[in-house]
This record gives structure tokens, C-alpha cells and sequence, in this order.
């Protein structure tokens, strides 16, 4: 989905890049799900992500956002790009966005933490939609299970309003093939227009891995951009090595 922040070793260069590319829609994590995790790999490791989604309303998204890793400074960044075409109450609109995301913390005594995100454009008008900032937290809580925890900052140009942002997702890979993924999200704020916008989205789905670098995803969505209507989504994920 769609679709993350906090580490720092204060101050120091990590930090500097994500703010000067993120500064102010929602970030898709892997393959269509809103939670991330906080981590990114090895430099040199890209992967192309694509999904579309129907919803009960008519409402439909189709995106897809490649991303590679690079090396700046000490640190691996991972960078990526969104392209998005989707259709809300019968209008239709194009986004693009450019994100990027860093490991703050890597897995230390089963916790880790991350730091994404992403600015936002509509592709039409040149205008800019908003951006958001995210940190993910992870926690290996068990045999093939993962827990990641998402708290950060959402500023949706439209409505030229701030919302906080928070999510959580519970991963339990039961065979080298197969995971399953459940997740719930959603945004604070005064601001909030309706009802929906303010209720609780969820997500589950299980991904299954063709091979050693292609995921397959089926997903059943509730709520997902605050319009109350239910959701399927359909992803891919293809993974390479760029070196």
C-alpha cells in the first residue's frame, strides 16, 4: 500500500537526507500493504512492486513502484518512485511520488527500527498532494512471527491539513512459501471529515513466493482511503539484484 521514520544516531547524515526528500497518501508498504517494517536491504537490491485494487464502491487503484537500494554515505538507502491510477466517486486522477527509506536501528535483541518517506504529486496538474513521514518498528515476537508497529505524520494538500498516522501488522510465515499478513491503520486528527476517515482500516492477505525472487499476493481489504466500502487487491512483487 501503499504506502514510513524515527532512528537516529542524532543528526547525523541519515537523518539530513530523509528530511531533505520527504519533508511533508498514504505510503504502500511491500506489495500493497500499509504497515512496513523497518528494514532495508543490501545495496544493489532492487525490486519492481505492482498491484490493483477494486473496491465494493466502484472505487479502483492500480500502482507500481520500483526501488533499488543505494550506498550513501555509511549507510544502505533504499529509493523508489510510485506511479498510481485510480478512480474515487467516478473521477479519475494520476499520481506519482518518490520516496526513500532507511534502517535506524537494525534487529537487536528482536527490535528493530526504520525510517521512511515519501512526497506526493498529481501527475495532471503538477500540483503537489502532500507527502508523509513513517517509523516503522519491528518485533520478532515468536517462531516466523513478526510484529510491526507504524506511527507518523500524514499532510494531505487538498484538504491543506496534518494527520497523525499509526498502523500495526502481524506477519507469520508458515512455510518457506507462504505468509500470512494482517494489518490495521488509520489517521488522527481534528481535521477529519467523516466518519470513515476517522474509523480503523484493516487488511489481510497471504503471499505466496513463486520462486526465489517473485511474490504473488491476494488481499481483502475494509475502509482502505476512508470511504467505508470493502476491498480486493492483487499484487506482485519482482525482486533483482542490480550489481
Amino acid at each position: 500500500m501503499r504506502a514510513a521514520l524515527r532512528r537516529f544516531p542524532f543528526l547525523n547524515f541519515r537523518i539530513l537526507l530523509l528530511l531533505a526528500l520527504v519533508l511533508l497518501p498514504e505510503a504502500a508498504a511491500e506489495a500493497a500493504f500499509y504497515v512496513d517494517d523497518f528494514e532495508v536491504d543490501e545495496p544493489g537490491a532492487c525490486a519492481v512492486e505492482s498491484w490493483i485494487s477494486y473496491a465494493s464502491n466502484k472505487d479502483f487503484m492500480a500502482v507500481t513502484s520500483p526501488s533499488c537500494v543505494v550506498q550513501i554515505g555509511k549507510s544502505p538507502v533504499e529509493l523508489g518512485v510510485e506511479y498510481q491510477r485510480s478512480r474515487e466517486d467516478g473521477v479519475w486522477k494520476t499520481q506519482g511520488a518518490v520516496s526513500s527509506k532507511v534502517t535506524l536501528v537494525r534487529m537487536t535483541k528482536g527490535i528493530g527500527v526504520g525510517l521512511s518517506g515519501e512526497l506526493d504529486w498529481d501527475l495532471i496538474t503538477g500540483a503537489s498532494k502532500g507527502g508523509n513521514f513513517n517509523v516503522p518498528v519491528s518485533f520478532d515476537i515468536g517462531k516466523n512471527l513478526r510484529l510491526n508497529v507504524n506511527g507518523g505524520y500524514l499532510y494531505d494538500g487538498d484538504l491543506k491539513a496534518g494527520f497523525g498516522t499509526w498502523g500495526t501488522g502481524l506477519e507469520w510465515t508458515i512455510s518457506p512459501k507462504i505468509a500470512l499478513i494482517g494489518e490495521v491503520f488509520g489517521q488522527l486528527g481534528a481535521q477529519a471529515q467523516t466518519t470513515p476517515t476517522q474509523q480503523p482500516r484493516f487488511q489481510t492477505g497471504v503471499r505466496y513466493s513463486v520462486g526465489d525472487h517473485v511474490d504473488v499476493t491476494l488481499i481483502y481489504g475494509r475502509n482502505l482511503n476512508g470511504e467505508n466500502a470493502n476491498w480486493i487487491t492483487v499484487g506482485t512483487s519482482f525482486s533483482f539484484n542490480a550489481k
